[in-house]
């Protein structure tokens, strides 16, 4: 009786597992699939196993077509391969800043057939045809995330389009200097309609640094990914490298956030002094961390992320991409390119 009953326990707990729990894989370096080292920053699923990607140091804007091919029953990578950038490249003779852009995340529009890039470098987000080469419309970006008005280097990371709500959402990587900055640690997450025009605001607290500044160091919001119930999914990754570089890590966890749950606060909305009851609750879905040091060299710093296939049991997967800064390191170890598979429960 006692055997019957452990074994209907480890049953029962298996269930679930799979059923109710995450799983995160181990991650895939690109590089065995013979793709090359890059600064891969976003990605997007497009349709059945093609994703774009974008390089925030590709010579001109404009993305990549990957083709990602997972086992459909446990999620595992089992192929990858890489097209050559699609951008306009008689930009660089015609306007040289466009190689500047730093394109961080991309999104789709598939009843457009377009797609559109979030550039940290300008802080635009314009739409570009199948080509890689720009439309010539752009979100109509509020002139509080204007590139006068954030903090260096922590602009639109993130960027995501969902269309069953048909909206855009985008959020500077860390707190705008006129809502207090890092003091506060609220960012605001904008919407916008398919009229490309501005919707709703909402205040997003991200978590306390956990980390001790190293020689480079980042904590902000890199990626986001718009669900079909209007739900947001919002990556925070913490990282810090040492001017030795061993005992560099990353720290990257991802919450759930509703903001049909909270009225939406306004571009004057003092961030300084809102109530905590105006801002988003959030649930922690997963967390990882990637470390450099003599026990562990699986260093990756993830910024993009998005759908990837639904399995044979009906579970859905996210893909997340990291940066390696085109493989850089020294004689003894260079960082590679990573893709991670998070295998998440049917309800969450």
């Amino acid at each position: 009786m006692r055997a019957k009953l452990e074994s209907g326990i480890i049953l029962f707990c298996c269930a679930c597992l799979s059923g109710h729990a995450q799983q995160l894989l181990k991650q895939a370096d690109m590089g065995h699939f013979g793709v090359p080292a890059a600064n891969y920053s976003g990605i997007v699923h497009l349709v059945a196993d093609s994703f774009a990607v974008v390089d925030d140091k590709s010579e001109v804007d404009g993305f990549y077509i990957f083709n990602i091919h997972q086992n459909p029953v446990d999620g595992s990578i089992e192929s990858v391969s890489r097209s050559e950038l699609r951008g306009d490249r008689e930009a660089l003779s015609t306007a040289l800043q466009r190689a500047h852009a730093d394109c961080e995340d991309i999104a789709f529009v598939p009843e457009w057939k377009t797609y559109f890039i979030a550039s940290e470098g300008f802080q635009e987000v314009n739409e570009y045809d199948a080509s890689g080469r720009r439309t010539g419309r752009r979100l109509n970006i509020p002139k509080q995330f204007s590139l006068d008005n954030i903090q260096t280097n922590c602009g639109f990371e993130a960027l995501t389009f969902n269309e069953r709500t048909s909206l855009f959402w985008v959020t500077s990587e860390t707190p705008l200097p006129s809502d207090g900055g890092d003091t506060t640690g609220v960012v605001r997450l904008q919407s916008f309609g398919k009229d490309l025009q501005p919707g709703g605001q909402w205040a997003y607290r991200m978590e306390p640094p956990q980390m001790t500044r190293g020689q480079y160091y980042a904590h902000g919001i890199p990626a986001m990914l718009a669900l079909d119930d209007g739900r947001l999914l919002v990556m925070e990754r913490e990282l810090t490298v040492p001017a030795s570089y061993l005992g560099a890590w990353t720290y990257i966890r991802v919450f759930v956030v509703n903001p049909s749950s909270k009225p939406a606060i306004t571009a004057d909305s003092n961030l300084r002094r809102l109530d905590e009851g105006e801002i988003l609750e959030k649930k922690e879905l997963f967390s990882f961390s990637t470390h450099l040091n003599l026990g562990q060299l699986n260093y990756g710093n993830y910024e993009g992320m998005s759908w990837g296939a639904t399995l044979s049991d009906g579970r859905r997967t996210l893909l997340l991409v990291c940066d390696s800064q085109a493989g850089a390191g020294n004689a003894f170890y260079h960082l590679k390119d990573y893709l991670k598979v998070v295998i998440l429960p049917k309800v969450f």
